[in-house]
């Protein structure tokens, strides 16, 4: 089964993850609830209020030599190599904006996994590594309170 991880920012900009680059993906759902107490009441008359669910999607990828351009066809240029990659997705695709939206869609052989619309939670890159031409790192889209 082929995977395809795809990330298109608020600027329509694209960055595709081989299927070599990413081995594993983690969907985490969380449910936030609030616990209120009455007054004079004991601990299990307490109001509990559901403020909605958190879902977050982590991708952990090693970034490589590819044949297909990573940003397929969104860039000024072909986006191959580890260097124009940490290019692209420093200087192009990571966006300032604080509540920039970020679409992550999952596909395999041809069929939508899944796609969350939310915020880039978390996003790194691991300069340390001991692998030439390998590049780990990671990014996270977050939704938060009842957010689709």
């Amino acid at each position: 089964m082929v995977y395809s991880i795809e990330v298109t920012n608020v600027n329509s900009k694209v960055f595709r993850f081989q299927e070599a680059e990413c081995k594993s993906t983690t969907y985490n759902m969380n449910t936030k609830l609030l616990r209120q107490s009455l007054p004079d009441a004991p601990p299990e008359d307490a109001i509990i209020i559901n403020l909605g669910r958190d879902k977050n999607v982590t991708v952990p990828f090693m970034l490589r030599v590819t044949d297909d351009d990573a940003a397929n066809g969104t860039h000024s240029s072909t986006v191959k190599t580890v260097q124009e990659k940490v290019d692209y997705l420093l200087d192009t695709f990571i966006t300032n904006g604080v509540e920039d939206k970020y679409t992550l869609s999952i596909t395999a052989s041809a069929a939508s996994i899944l796609s969350i619309v939310g915020i880039l939670d978390a996003f790194s890159l691991n300069f340390g590594s001991e692998k030439p031409n390998i590049l780990p790192g990671s990014l996270s889209i977050a939704v938060g309170g009842g957010q689709q």
